[in-house]
């Protein structure tokens, strides 16, 4: 309600305010609010809903007012402000100006429509825009006649009169445009960049898209053109030349308010590069490992490229400028300028986190840090926190916690023998960790952790990267318990197994798939894929050379499961907002040494990252239901599982400048896969389609690009009974019932989006 009434008060400062989305024209303004467009011959449309998208993204800006007029309410708060400050702030960035009308729009839709339809193969489409006012509103109309579209009769390229044609002749390759395709200007674009693309690969740096011509001969019959490729004519004669790498120059101490420098007087020579003199504080090989260039190789603007990524990719650096000049041999001498991070630094940081559920903490960090520790740009980091955790919308239940880390990080592989082949796109990394943890949830336990990981990361590709990690030990120690939870305990068999004192020697392998589309970055593709074993060499070692091995190594029994989890998510971008989605699915199972899982590897659902409309660890597994469903000693313990099903919906969409919306919808559950004593809980592919909790909601965000607060407030459309059966309860739904928001309207707090 409190809510609610914010909003109301929020409608009537606004209603104060504007009034209305005229307010302050001059009598003969008129706002300008949008355009519509209507097809005479909609059947000639082919691929409908590409067209329809590009002319809505093609036309003029519109007024917009906001709802209730509330965005011209902001703006016209303060007739006037200076450049900057909180009222500047007011008036035109939560604000926005009110778009007047003028009679040039007219025109300028009918242009842009026309290039746009000749851009798409409709050459002789015929566009006519006429100007609607209603109450000192205009629209812009305008009606549109395809006619019938072009297709690519023949495609022809450069001949091979130039030395430039004759080189790319076999390493270009037509992709692009093709005969029977519909002519569109995208594909032309395209193809010009993969004909520069590979220009500047091989030897010709000086080629730029604006030397690329391409002129359509409309004179065929049956609505079909022919598409000719032309490079100008270079009014230098060394525009079209093949040029080789020169000499390498590096000053590793270039500061952003110095020009680009190309003076070699202070460079000493090295090997493979040269340097300034008095600056030489990483190792010589460590250079030379990010070198992805060669003197005197055919000049590759893509392992340029590959090189400045590499350089910045050892952690030294933060920023990498990149000068080329032609040498008196006609070569392309490289000056690379890295601007360098402070090599050491302490920090302390206090933190304000969200990580998992409702559950809200403040911690305390200090660190140091060594970012070239041996000379060979090894990063040294080493931290000690503490923290306490408490959860918001629940009974008060404090956890605190510390921690000590140590980790080295290293640019290379590091491995007893040969190492892994070296990727194009970064340097792989060797990373080495240590760390302890002591953590105490009062009212309940308190236990330690250790772990010790060696492994390590690279990226295959711009969009592909993985994470080994061939060791991995764990150790875990229950030291106290409370008398409520050894009841727990005591009547939970399961639940006490994955509290024993373990160790767990592992490794794990997580691969990550991350595809952003080059001309809209909201249109994304993730995958992540993580697999983890523990135990299992161990076991088999044991086996092989003991009759009767034991089941303990250092003196403690180990665990041993696999653990397979995968994350799939899908982004798009809409006219308004975005959609975002997500679809998880994950199965752990213990065999041999272990009768159950670890505890901190079983999956649960619930909180403000999942299914927002119910509690962490309050659904599942399966159709159980707890004795007692409002003790809190459930929500840390019982309602864990196996395996994970879970998929997420959600509609996001601007409010007003940085405060934003969101419409979400949440499925999913955890099941056991082999537990008699919980039978309820097991899965079962002929019925867990059944047992599927469903959650909707809304939300707000207040995004400031590298920070984001959310507010979800949820409710359960498909829940659980106290009997195990799963029902849609929609019909219930009664926001103006104090009593149903009080048992169901579920707020979560977060930071970040949830995915």
């Amino acid at each position: 309600m409190k809510l609610l009434r914010l909003i109301v008060s929020l409608f009537i400062f606004n209603a104060l305010v504007s009034c209305s989305a005229t307010k302050g024209l001059e009598d003969s303004e008129k706002l300008f609010c949008g355009t519509s467009v209507s097809f005479e011959d909609e059947e000639n449309m082919s691929d409908r809903n590409s067209l329809m998208r590009e002319i809505r993204l093609s036309y003029l800006k519109k007024n917009n007012s906001g709802i209730f007029n509330i965005k011209t309410g902001f703006y016209n708060w303060f007739d006037s402000t200076a450049t900057s400050g909180w009222r500047h702030g007011i008036k035109y960035k939560i604000g926005a100006e009110p778009i007047v009308f003028k009679k040039s729009m007219v025109r300028k839709t009918q242009l842009r429509l026309e290039n746009l339809l000749v851009g798409s193969g409709y050459l002789k489409s015929k566009v006519t825009c006429t100007d609607i006012e209603k109450n000192r509103r205009i629209k812009i109309d305008c009606e549109i006649k395809l006619n019938d579209r072009f297709r690519i009769d023949s495609v022809f390229y450069p001949s091979d009169t130039l030395p430039m044609t004759k080189e790319l002749q076999s390493m270009y390759k037509i992709d692009f445009l093709k005969s029977g395709d519909f002519f569109q200007r995208k594909n032309i674009i395209k193809d010009r960049d993969a004909f520069v693309d590979a220009a500047n690969n091989n030897g010709f740096p000086f080629v730029t898209s604006e030397d690329i011509l391409f002129i359509i001969d409309t004179t065929k019959s049956d609505n079909k053109v022919d598409v000719h490729m032309q490079i100008k004519s270079a009014t230098d004669s060394m525009k079209y030349k093949r040029y080789r790498y020169g000499n390498f120059y590096i000053n590793p101490n270039f500061s952003l308010s110095e020009d680009l420098p190309t003076d070699t007087s202070e460079m000493i020579r090295k090997e493979n590069y040269s340097i300034k003199e008095g600056y030489d504080f990483l190792k010589e090989k460590s250079y030379n490992k990010a070198m992805y260039i060669t003197e005197g190789r055919i000049y590759n603007e893509s392992k340029s490229k590959i090189t400045s990524n590499r350089l910045l990719n050892l952690g030294l650096f933060k920023f990498v400028n990149i000068k080329t000049r032609l040498n008196e041999n006609n070569r392309l001498d490289h000056y690379f300028n890295l601007t360098p991070f402070k090599m050491e630094s302490v920090t302390f940081e206090i933190d304000v986190n969200n990580r998992s559920g409702n559950f809200w903490g403040s911690s305390l960090k200090a660190s140091y840090v060594n970012r070239n520790i041996f000379g060979g740009a090894e990063r040294f980091e080493i931290s000690l926190s503490g923290g306490a955790e408490t959860e918001f919308g629940d009974p008060f239940i404090n956890t605190s916690d510390i921690a000590l880390v140590a980790s080295l990080t290293m640019p290379s592989i590091v491995l007893p023998f040969r190492p892994f082949k070296t990727f194009r796109t970064s340097l792989p990394k060797t990373f080495m960790s240590l760390g302890f943890n002591r953590q105490t949830r009062f009212n309940f336990y308190s236990f330690v952790s250790a772990n010790a990981k060696y492994g390590f990361k690279w990226n295959e590709t711009q969009e592909k990267s993985s994470f080994l990690v061939p060791l991995d030990l764990q150790w875990f120690n229950l030291l106290s318990t409370t008398t409520e939870f050894d009841s727990v305990l005591v009547n939970d068999v399961r639940l006490a197994n994955s509290f024993e004192t373990t160790v767990a020697l592992g490794w794990s392998y997580e691969y990550v798939y991350n595809k952003r589309n080059k001309y809209n970055p909201i249109n994304q593709f993730y995958f992540k894929g993580t697999f983890e074993s523990s135990g299992n060499i161990l076991y088999g070692f044991k086996n092989l050379f003991y009759n009767n091995p034991s089941s303990t190594f250092l003196g403690v029994q180990y665990a041993q499961y696999i653990r397979l989890t995968t994350d799939i998510r899908k982004y798009w971008a809409m006219d308004v907002g975005s959609i975002a989605s997500r679809f998880v699915v994950g199965t752990a199972f213990a065999w041999g040494n272990s009768s159950e899982v670890p505890y901190a590897k079983q999956y649960s659902v619930g909180g403000s990252n999942d299914l927002r409309a119910f509690r962490l660890r309050r659904i599942g597994p399966g159709s159980f239901v707890a004795d007692n469903p409002n003790d809190p000693t459930n929500q840390f313990l019982d309602q864990t599982g196996d395996i994970k099903i879970e998929a997420n919906v959600e509609y996001r969409f601007p409010i007003l400048g940085f405060f934003k919306g969101a419409f979400f919808v949440d499925a999913g559950n955890v099941w056991l896969l082999d537990n008699p004593q919980q039978p309820e809980g097991e899965f079962s592919f002929s019925n867990f389609y059944n047992q599927i909790a469903v959650g909707t909601g809304f939300g707000f965000r207040f995004d400031f690009e590298n920070l984001v607060f959310r507010l979800d407030l949820a409710f359960p459309v498909r829940t659980i009974d106290t009997n195990g059966n799963f029902n849609w309860v929609l019909n219930d739904v009664d926001f103006f019932n104090s009593s149903w928001r009080s048992d169901n309207l579920i707020y979560n707090l977060g930071i970040g989006y949830p995915f």
